[in-house]
Parts: C-alpha cells; structure tokens; sequence
C-alpha cells in the first residue's frame, strides 16, 4: 500500500495543474448530488467514471513496485504490458463517457474532465512505468 501512494504523490507533485483542475471537477461531481445542481448538470456517474478510472493506472504502477527491476535481459516484461492496456483503457473511458452522455443537459463540462484524465493518465504512466522497473529519472 505504501508504494501505491508513492506512485500517487509523486504523480501529484508531477502533475499538480492537472490534479488541481481535477480538484474543480470533482466538486463538480459533488455538486450533482445537491438538489439544486442535480437538473443541470451530467450524471455524478459520468465525472465518476472519468476521474476514478486514472487510479487504476496509479494502483497498478504502486502494487508493481520494482517488480521488473532484475529483467534486464528478458525480453517480455509483462507488468508494464498490462500498464500500457490499463493506460489504453482509460483513454478509452476518457473519450467515449462524453460520447456516451451527450444528451445529458451541460455534457460538454465532461471534455474538460476528460482532458484532465488524459493529462493525469500520461503522468501517472510515467510515474508508474518508472516505479514498475524501478529506474528513476
């Protein structure tokens, strides 16, 4: 559990706009569960979807810690194979959530959101590619 955090904050301290416009639309999210907000902006679902789903790319960087640190002459390193699907994956979720709640009311507030996922994941891809082969810039 401590190297998945590490993964995090060092992903944070590297990409800190980017968590930090994540911060906004987070409360984003949080304002679609007040009464008032609820009507008009897309399902907590959606935001949910999009800013969670980078924490996969983190978990997976952090449980893996310096698992390919003595591979060097092995040609398949399968953990950072999953790390590249995992980061494809989120891609994925990152562009089609937009798609998939066009028709919800204010949908175009999910492309910011999906930017940021795009940002945070190309960090957290880095930060989780170094920790996984454990070979720091």
């Amino acid at each position: 559990m401590q190297a998945v955090v590490t993964v995090w904050i060092m992903t944070f301290r590297s990409a800190w706009p980017v968590v930090a416009l994540g911060g906004i639309l987070l409360a984003l999210t949080i304002l679609t569960w007040v009464p008032g907000w609820s009507d008009r902006l897309p399902p907590a679902r959606a935001f949910f979807l999009i800013l969670l789903s980078p924490l996969a790319v983190v978990v997976w960087g952090g449980a893996n810690w310096a698992a390919e640190e003595s591979l060097a002459t092995e040609a398949i390193h399968w953990r950072s194979g999953v790390l590249v699907g995992l980061v494809i994956v989120v891609l994925a979720i990152a562009i089609a959530t937009p798609i998939r709640f066009r028709r919800s009311p204010r949908w175009w507030v999910l492309i910011p959101c999906s930017l940021t996922a795009v940002a945070y994941t190309a960090a957290a891809a880095f930060v989780g590619g170094m920790a996984i082969v454990n070979d720091w810039l």
